[in-house]
């Protein structure tokens, strides 16, 4: 129960009709919470929801779609509350407490609706889910691929070209344990050559296209 507060206005207007103290109670106001505590609450009901699940049984089918119920609920949050909620989404995807066909499964759905929110709201959850994600990005280069990509069309979209280079160039497209087709690699490395030339840095421009040209065409 929030706490009531009789208002100025509201005692000035019960005294000024000659009301005795005890017939004022009709005048009382509901005080709404802080704005802070409001959103603490939606982020710690998410919290709640997510530790909740991680504890249960249950087929990966059953799991799987409740966990993106309560990601779809998350998205539909707006501004901190949004992103609070997203960040608690992202934490238990990467608990290996989860089941790594559930995380999988969830963090490229998750991929696919952070395009559609403000870009301030999408780049900070893609930084903060590459920081939560990395002890274990063996597990989700496709994922962190993606997140990549994205984040760095929000850079490029800023006019930040060194920016957007770097997050791709952290894609492991020769090293890492995914297979990427010779389209993706292709397309990338021209996409940093492109990046690195707008911002007028033509030696790591050329070091990209010397990747690019070594790239084995079947």
């Amino acid at each position: 129960m929030f706490p009531v507060l009789l208002t100025g206005v509201c005692r000035r207007t019960a005294f000024a009709a000659g009301l005795k103290p005890e017939m004022t109670q009709c005048f009382w106001q509901r005080k709404p919470p802080p704005l802070t505590l409001r959103l603490a609450t939606m982020a710690t009901d998410v919290r709640q929801e997510l530790a909740q699940l991680m504890n249960s049984t249950g087929s990966h089918k059953d799991l799987a779609a409740k966990y993106r119920q309560i990601l779809e609920k998350a998205i539909q949050f707006t501004d901190a509350e949004q992103l609070e909620s997203l960040k608690a989404f992202v934490e238990a995807m990467v608990n290996e407490n989860v089941s790594l066909v559930i995380s999988r499964q969830l963090l490229t759905d998750f991929c696919t609706h952070l395009p559609n929110l403000p870009d301030a709201t999408a780049k900070a959850v893609y930084h903060f889910t590459l920081e939560k994600i990395q002890p274990r990005v063996i597990s989700f280069e496709e994922q962190v691929a993606s997140i990549r990509q994205h984040l760095a069309t929000i850079y490029e979209k800023e006019g930040d070209w060194r920016n957007a280079a770097q997050v791709l160039v952290g894609i492991p497209l020769e090293t890492g344990q995914k297979q990427y087709n010779v389209d993706y690699k292709l397309d990338t490395y021209l996409k940093i050559a492109r990046l690195y030339l707008e911002d007028d840095d033509p030696v790591q421009a050329e070091c990209c296209l010397s990747k690019y040209r070594h790239v084995p065409v079947i």
